[in-house]
């Protein structure tokens, strides 16, 4: 049994609050040296965009307790020093939530929250707000602050929530970005009068029509310089040095050593990047995970994905379109505004669903978009696979019957309910354009050399990503910790995930046919075989599917060395597998 016992308790995942955090004595990861880099310098105005609940708040609270001179929160950490010399100054601040206000409701909901917040800031600094504009009262705020205390510094949070809450609402869109742009352009006039110390912005893309930075001059974008790329976030040397005791313990919890903790970690929530040398580990992810002790996918749960879902269900998003994307340095920087129009890639990149990866070809540095980790790319799985299946308790209840079967080792069985995933995806979220003809009830399946599947007579080009990324999506919504396309010396398996003790290791292939999809099927187990698919892993279950694209559906499986066939959703056990590899290879010669 460990010895260890945490030094300090978790930080909450939700509010968490500079103060509160360093009250409580819980984890704090000093970030605090990257506050000492912006108020040093000459510049006084900043941005930077980052995904949803990755620090960006925590780090606005910093600043709040930094500049109102609360000199004790800060002993022991990086900016301390600072803090005790003559280059330091206390501050009024405005601190904006921009997160509270709503619209749900309309223009007038949003009006009453800025007005709420508004008043917030008076009271913290003093003074009685005055007027019953949101724009004109911003202004008398500022200036009557300014009068009683000086310069003053501005902290907008999450700047961007109120416009992406009405996102899908067309009918209050263009109210909403009117309203805030009046609203924020308001800044400027003080700014040209030197009212300001510092203004720090914070949220998830760069609206260039919001009056932020068109109406304040000289807006330094941080969100992929290098000097301020792990500023939220946690790198693995922070985790490391900050949890060390967590990984001790939830280690010893899983019957893991640490290094094999840390290398599922760093798959599970690592691989965002943003510039400089080091990639960083989603913060609410990593916290979730010491406090739950076990891998899931915290960071979708932490908030609404409405106007993401949304805009998936409006396109055919496939997961396997965002593998690998070219992507220029200007695009990283600029990559336009969320709008409807905004190409997929870049809005799922500036939403967290993508991140950069840099590489070298032909001596130059070339930039990619993909998931960022694990965690990330099955929440895509799961967005994508909920929008087929359109009814979520009928996927819920499927899950549930799928994993009972696991439990029961009717592993034959529980693949089978696979179809179900397959026959609940509507056809018209997976029609290729490229609709290339007709194929009767006698043909091979083939049109121009190419296999196809059909529907009303249709032809469309499927491939075996259709079938897989729903089946991974399904698999993902059960909570099965899974491991997509992992190499092996000689080559890589279609999907592995655990269950228990066992790890079930699945090779899917496709084909049009009866004999064909046995001859496929006998080919998979083959494959997995000689390319040793399974041997990485202490309990595996060797699974090979074959989908017959004529009907979409699976119509073979082979389970270890059993195989069967299915029809009508009746399984019919054809013999062993290497009875049927014998006759197969004799009908061959």
């Amino acid at each position: 049994m460990s010895l260890l016992a945490p030094p300090h308790p978790l930080p909450p995942i939700e509010d968490p609050l500079f103060d509160a955090i360093r009250e409580a004595n819980e984890v704090y990861v000093d970030k605090t040296g990257f506050i000492q880099r912006m108020v040093s310098g000459r510049k006084r105005k900043f941005f930077c965009a980052r995904p949803r609940r990755f620090g960006k708040s925590l780090m606005v609270t910093t600043l709040e307790s930094f500049f109102r001179g609360e000199k004790e929160l800060f002993q022991g950490l990086a900016i301390e020093e600072y803090m005790e010399s003559d280059a330091y100054s206390e501050h009024p601040v405005i601190s904006l939530d921009m997160s509270a206000p709503r619209t749900r409701m309309g223009i007038g909901v949003l009006q009453e929250g800025l007005m709420a917040q508004l008043g917030l800031n008076a009271s913290a600094n003093g003074v009685s707000l005055r007027g019953t504009d949101p724009t004109v009262a911003f202004g008398n705020l500022m200036e009557d602050i300014h009068k009683k205390s000086g310069r003053l510094v501005i902290l907008i949070d999450e700047y961007d929530a109120p416009l992406l809450r009405a996102f899908n609402k067309a009918e209050i869109y263009e109210d909403v970005r009117e309203e805030l742009r009046d609203f924020y352009t308001m800044i400027k006039p003080y700014d040209k009068q030197r009212f300001l110390r510092l203004v720090f912005i914070t949220g998830i893309s760069k609206f260039a029509k919001l009056g932020i930075f068109s109406g304040l001059n000289n807006v330094t974008d941080i969100s992929f310089e290098d000097e301020y790329a792990t500023m939220f976030g946690y790198t693995e040397k922070e985790i490391l040095d900050n949890f060390s005791a967590y990984i001790e313990i939830v280690a010893e919890k899983l019957s893991l050593t640490p290094k094999t903790l840390m290398g599922r970690l760093r798959d599970y929530y690592d691989g965002y990047f943003f510039g400089g040398t080091e990639n960083v580990y989603n913060p609410v992810s990593i916290v979730s995970f010491f406090e739950k002790n076990k891998f899931a996918p915290y960071w979708i749960r932490t908030g609404s994905q409405e106007f993401i879902t949304k805009y998936i269900s409006e396109r055919k998003v496939t997961l396997s379109q965002f593998e690998n994307i070219t992507i220029s340095p200007e695009e990283i920087t600029e990559p336009g505004e969320i709008t409807r129009n905004l190409s997929p890639e870049y809005f799922l990149y500036q939403a967290g669903y993508l991140t950069v990866r840099v590489t070298e070809e032909n001596g130059k540095p070339a930039y990619y978009l993909t998931y960022p980790n694990y965690e990330v790319r099955a929440a895509m799985l799961s967005l994508i696979t909920n929008n087929f299946f359109k009814v979520r308790n009928a996927v819920t209840e499927l899950q549930r019957k799928f994993a009972n079967l696991l439990y029961k080792s009717a592993y034959a069985e529980a693949f089978l309910e696979f179809n179900e995933v397959l026959e609940r995806i509507p056809y018209d979220d997976a029609v290729d354009s490229e609709a290339v003809g007709k194929v009767d009830s006698k043909s091979d399946g083939k049109v121009d050399g190419k296999t196809c599947g059909k529907a009303d007579g249709k032809v469309v080009k499927l491939g075996q990503a259709h079938y897989r990324e729903p089946i991974l999506g399904f698999l993902y919504g059960s909570e099965l910790f899974f491991i997509a396309e992992i190499h092996s010396n000689k080559g890589r398996p279609d999907i592995v995930f655990d269950y228990g003790e066992k790890t079930f290791v699945i090779e899917l292939k496709t084909a049009i046919g009866e004999k064909k999809s046995l001859n496929e099927l006998l080919f998979a187990m083959k494959q997995m075989d000689e390319g040793n698919y399974t041997g990485r892993f202490p309990n595996p279950v060797a699974v090979g599917l074959v989908v017959d694209e004529k009907d979409r559906l699976i119509t073979h499986i082979c389970i270890e060395t059993d195989v069967y066939h299915v029809q009508k959703r009746k399984l019919t056990h054809l013999g062993k597998l290497n009875e049927l590899a014998a006759a197969a290879d004799g009908e061959g010669k």
